[in-house]
C-alpha cells in the first residue's frame, strides 16, 4: 500500500483522535468524501463494504504502530491491491468502533437544543458542539494522503455535529428545508399557532380563502395551514369552523394572498412508526425474475416532427423502459455498499450496482429503455413485494415523463446537468400524512371510459385487491424539478432540489411572488418534470401486496413507502435535444420523438 511515512503518521494521527475522542457523543448521520473525479459523494455509512467486526485493540495497535496494511481482514480482499479499498474498510473499520463507543457513553457533552414545529408535531434537534474537531463545510476541501486514489474521505460536519436528530410526525412535500423552522409559538385555548417553513402535507385539504371561514367536517378533528409557498401559521386541534385570516391564525408574513388546508389528525398519527422494528415484508429472492439483457446500441431513426401545440399537450416527452433487474444495493443513499438495504426493482442501465457512480452509468453498461445507450440513466423504486410467497413483482413497463409543469415554464427549462442525482417520496413515513407516492388500480376494458377512464381506485397507498387479466396497478413517484444550481447530491438526497411553485415563489428578499420558471430563488434552475409511471399487469387478484421498504405494521395497507432514485446517464446531446424540440418549444413529442425529425426506438413508443 503506497502511502508515504508523513502521510501515514499525519492520518495515523487522525484516526487514533477519533477512537480517543469516541466517548464524547461526536457522531452525524451522514458521510461524506470526493470521488477519484472530484464529485462529493454523500451517504449515512462509509464508503466501504464492511461485513467483519474488528476488535477495538487491533484497530489502536493499527493505527499507533502507522501500519496501515496490517489488518488481516484488509490483506484478504479480493481487492489487496486496491489502495482506495483498504483504506475505505479500515476507515469503516474506525467508525464501527466510534459507534460502539459512543452508543455506550456516558461523557457530559455541551448541548444546544431547537424545537421545530412540524405538520403534525415536534421534531427536535441536538446539536454538539465540541473543539475537538473543525467542522467541515461544503466549501472546505481537505487534501488527498498521497498514493490514495479516493479522496476527502471524512465525517460530515466534524465539529458542529448534529445528532441524536428524532422527528415526530409528518414531513413535507417539495423542497427538503434546513435550519430553524419556528417562529414564536403561542398557545390559544385547544389550539396552537405558530410560523412555520413547512408547508402543508399532500393530502392537506384546501378549505378557503383569505379573509373567509375554515370548515372542518363534523366529527373530525384537523390541524389547519394558513399562508403560501414557504410561509405558513398553523392551529392544532381545531373542530367546527375558524377564520381563514391573520387576525385568527397569525400572521404569515407572506405578502401574498394567503389561503387555508387542513388534515385530519388521524392522517398525522405515528401509527407507521417502526419503533426500532424490521416489519419491512419477507423477499423471497429465489422467486424473483431474471435480469434483462437490454440494448447495447444507440436506437435512433426518422420521424415525423410533431407540431406545436399549447399546455397541457405541449411540453412533454416521454419514454418506456422495460425491467431491468433486481437487488439489495443502492448507489445513491449507499454507495459502495452492496446488499445494505430494502430490495429494489431497477430498470434503465442494467449495470446499475452499489458502486455506481454517474460516470461509469453514462460510459457503461446496457439499457432497458427506448433509445438503447442513449440513455444509461439509472431508475430505481422499492420492489413491489406478494406477501403471500414473498416474490417481487415484475413491472410489465415503466413510462418515464420528461415535461414542462406548467404552460409557461417550459420556455426556461435546462437540460438536467451530467453527474445529477436525486431521489423522491419518501422511504421512512411515520404518518399517513407523510406519503408522498401515488397508485392507481385501472380495469383495461373501461379505460376510454370518460366516466372514470377505468380507475377503480386511486391515493397514496394500495388500497384494495388489483389483479387478474385485465387490471393494471401504477405506482407513480414525480421527482422535483427546481435545482439549486451547485450541487449535484445533497447529505439526504434531495434538498439541492426543490418543487416547482409557479406564481408562488420565494425571491430572494423572501417575499412570495411570481417566477418565470415556476423556481424559487434558492433552486433557480429549472430542468425537466421527471415522473416515473411503473405499470404492472396481471398480479394476484387474491394476494396482498406491500412494497419492500414498507417498514409498519401490516394492519396498515401497503405502498405508502412509496419512493425512487434517479442518476442521470443520458448522451447530453439526446437530452439537450429533448429539452430544444420538445420543452424549450411547445410540443408534444408523445414516446419518444426528439422534435427534430428523430425519435428514439426500441420499447412501446407510440
Amino acid at each position: 500500500m503506497n502511502i508515504t511515512q508523513s502521510t501515514r503518521t499525519g492520518l495515523s494521527s487522525l484516526l487514533l483522535l477519533a477512537l480517543l475522542g469516541s466517548s464524547s457523543n461526536l457522531l452525524a448521520d451522514v458521510y461524506r468524501w470526493r470521488d477519484s473525479k472530484g464529485v462529493m459523494q454523500y451517504s449515512d455509512v462509509p464508503p466501504a463494504a464492511i461485513t467483519n467486526k474488528r476488535s477495538e485493540k487491533i484497530l489502536l495497535n493499527i493505527i499507533k504502530d502507522g501500519n496501515l496494511c496490517a489488518n488481516p481482514e484488509i490483506s484478504k480482499t479480493k481487492n489487496s491491491n486496491n489502495d482506495a479499498i483498504r483504506l475505505n474498510i479500515l476507515w469503516g473499520s474506525v467508525n464501527n468502533t466510534l459507534t460502539k463507543a459512543t452508543a455506550t457513553s456516558t461523557a457530559t457533552v455541551s448541548t444546544a437544543t431547537k424545537t421545530t414545529t412540524g405538520t403534525s408535531g415536534t421534531a427536535t434537534t441536538t446539536s454538539v458542539t465540541t473543539s475537538l474537531f473543525k467542522p467541515i463545510t461544503s466549501s472546505t476541501t481537505t487534501s488527498t494522503p498521497t498514493g490514495v486514489s479516493v479522496a476527502n474521505i471524512s465525517k460530515y460536519g466534524w465539529g458542529n455535529v448534529t445528532t441524536g436528530s428524532t422527528t415526530t410526525g409528518s414531513t413535507t412535500t417539495g423542497s427538503t428545508t434546513t435550519g430553524s423552522t419556528t417562529t414564536g409559538s403561542t398557545t390559544t385555548g385547544s389550539t396552537t399557532t405558530s410560523t412555520t417553513l413547512l408547508a402543508p402535507p399532500k393530502v392537506a385539504v384546501f378549505c378557503n380563502g383569505n379573509m373567509e371561514q375554515c370548515t372542518i367536517p363534523a366529527g373530525v378533528t384537523a390541524k389547519v395551514w394558513f399562508g403560501v409557498a414557504t410561509k405558513w401559521t398553523t392551529k392544532e386541534n381545531v373542530t367546527g369552523s375558524i377564520g381563514c385570516n391573520a387576525t385568527v391564525m397569525g400572521d404569515p408574513k407572506s405578502s401574498a394572498y394567503n389561503r387555508c388546508f387542513y388534515v385530519d389528525n388521524k392522517l398525522l398519527e405515528k401509527v407507521l412508526d417502526p419503533k426500532g422494528q424490521n416489519l419491512m415484508p419477507a423477499v423471497n429472492t429465489a422467486l424473483a425474475p431474471k435480469a434483462a439483457v437490454g440494448f447495447s446500441t444507440k436506437m435512433l431513426k426518422a420521424a415525423t416532427i410533431p407540431k406545436l401545440e399549447s399546455f397541457p399537450y405541449a411540453g412533454a416527452f416521454r419514454m418506456s423502459c422495460e425491467y431491468s433487474h433486481m437487488s439489495n444495493d443502492d448507489p445513491i443513499v449507499y454507495p459502495g455498499v452492496p446488499n445494505a438495504t430494502h430490495h429494489h426493482t431497477f430498470f434503465g442501465n442494467t449495470a446499475a450496482n452499489a458502486y455506481s457512480t454517474n460516470e461509469t452509468l453514462h460510459n457503461s453498461g446496457n439499457t432497458t429503455c427506448a433509445g438503447g445507450i442513449l440513455n444509461r440513466s439509472g431508475y430505481w423504486m422499492p420492489s413491489l413485494i406478494n406477501t403471500a410467497n414473498g416474490a417481487p413483482a415484475k413491472p410489465s413497463v415503466v413510462v418515464v415523463y420528461y415535461k414542462a409543469i406548467d404552460d409557461k415554464s417550459g420556455a426556461y427549462i435546462k437540460a438536467p446537468p451530467a453527474g445529477l442525482r436525486m431521489i423522491a417520496g419518501n422511504a421512512k413515513p411515520l404518518a399517513v400524512a407523510d406519503a408522498q407516492g401515488g397508485f392507481y388500480c385501472q380495469d383495461q376494458t373501461q379505460v376510454m371510459n370518460p366516466a372514470n377512464w377505468g380507475i377503480m381506485w386511486q391515493g397514496s397507498h394500495i388500497k384494495g385487491t388489483c389483479g387478474g387479466a385485465n387490471q393494471m396497478l401504477r405506482l407513480i413517484v414525480s421527482f422535483p424539478q427546481c435545482w439549486d444550481g451547485k450541487n449535484l447530491d445533497s447529505p439526504d438526497h434531495k434538498s439541492h432540489m426543490a418543487y416547482a411553485c409557479g406564481d408562488e415563489c420565494e425571491d430572494a428578499t423572501g417575499k412570495v411572488t411570481k417566477s418565470a420558471n415556476s423556481c424559487p430563488a434558492s433552486h433557480p434552475v429549472a430542468i425537466p418534470n421527471i415522473t416515473i409511471n411503473a405499470d404492472f399487469f396481471n398480479l394476484d387478484a387474491a394476494a396482498k401486496y406491500r412494497l419492500a421498504s414498507d417498514n409498519y405494521s401490516t394492519a396498515y395497507p401497503g405502498g405508502y413507502s412509496l419512493h425512487a432514485d434517479w442518476m442521470n446517464g443520458w448522451d447530453e446531446n439526446t437530452i439537450g435535444r429533448v429539452v430544444k424540440n420538445c420543452l424549450n418549444n411547445p410540443r408534444n413529442c408523445g414516446g419518444p420523438n426528439l422534435g427534430d425529425g428523430e425519435t428514439l426506438y426500441g420499447v412501446n413508443q407510440d
